[in-house]
């Protein structure tokens, strides 16, 4: 095995850190996230501090208030495309059909 497969790279703010793999778990709880060699995140972090834990929360917010917005866009294109008719009742006799004596 060589060094380069027992390693991992980790990122906090600008700084990247080559780490060993067994420490993963250790740097994920100091608030590093686990990035490949292109810088993109494999594993995030959870913020350990209540500006990130802010800067997290107000980023699933509008994350969530853009999927509602195109919910409601969605389900408005659909009403004018197919209007959805009710459909029809069935007579009370006609589903409990009717004796012949």
């Amino acid at each position: 095995m060589s060094l380069l497969d027992t390693t991992i790279t980790v990122r906090r703010g600008g700084s990247y850190l080559t780490v060993p793999a067994n420490a993963a778990d250790k740097y994920l709880a100091k608030g590093f996230d686990i990035v490949d060699e292109a810088g993109n995140v494999i594993k995030e972090s959870v913020p350990n501090d209540v500006n990130s834990l802010k800067a997290a929360y107000n980023k699933h917010i509008a994350k969530i208030k853009e999927l509602e917005d195109t919910i409601k866009a969605l389900k408005a294109q659909l009403e004018v495309a197919e209007p959805v008719a009710a459909p029809a009742k069935a007579s009370s006799t006609a589903k409990r059909g009717s004796k012949k004596s």
